[in-house]
């Protein structure tokens, strides 16, 4: 049985370093096909969405929890059931990207690199999109600024 993989590959900004993660594709429905055609303006938290961030806590060892923040708990909560957000491939493909963003290199780098590292990620790439958990990274490195 040949195993697909997904390579996600974000590139260096301004010289800080590549990223590059490999995952099995062959996992349950989540997201957007876990989602189908459910859709609530005011309980969809949009991925898409650079200030999705604000909705979510992330941490190495634990599944995506909402904020504490009362007006946007209930989306949080909601976006989470409905995309099914806590399924282990997405925990670990999650705890993998916080951790390669934390490597040794991280300590490393001074305020005003952070700070860099972290606008690249809240811009859209070549094609308009933000890129994979950039939600994920923007939450992690605000933690060091």
């Amino acid at each position: 049985m040949s195993m697909k993989v997904k390579r996600l590959i974000m590139k260096s900004f301004r010289g800080i370093g590549d990223l590059t993660l490999d995952f099995e594709e062959n996992e349950p429905l989540h997201c957007g096909a876990k989602k189908d055609e459910w859709y609530d303006e005011h309980l969809m938290v949009s991925p898409l969405d650079i200030n999705c961030n604000k909705f979510f806590k992330y941490t190495e060892d634990e599944p995506i929890l909402p904020t504490e923040v009362l007006e946007k708990k209930t989306a949080a909560e909601t976006t989470i059931e409905k995309l099914d957000l806590n399924i282990d491939k997405l925990q670990d493909m999650r705890c993998q990207v916080i951790e390669a963003i934390l490597d040794e290199d991280f300590e490393d780098l001074t305020m005003d690199d952070r700070k860099l590292l972290l606008d690249g990620f809240e811009q859209r790439n070549g094609n308009g999109q933000y890129e994979e958990f950039c939600a994920v990274i923007s939450y992690i490195i605000r933690q060091y600024i």
